[in-house]
């Protein structure tokens, strides 16, 4: 396997490490069905203001 495969495995369980921390999170704050309904907006928001290093961008209440 070459670097650039390792890589590319490393991002890919990565990932995977974090969208089941992220669900598990959800799960134990026991949310209502609205509010998980919002989580992947509010999520989304979140990493584009990260992704560009601004404010994180909050969905309108």
């Amino acid at each position: 396997m070459s670097v650039n495969e390792r890589l590319v495995t490393l991002a890919e369980v990565q990932t995977k490490i974090g969208y089941e921390a992220m669900n598990r999170a959800l799960d134990a704050l026991e949310l209502t069905a609205t509010q998980r309904a919002r989580a992947p907006e509010v999520m989304a928001g979140l990493l584009r203001g990260m992704a560009t290093e601004a404010r994180p961008e909050l969905p309108a209440t």
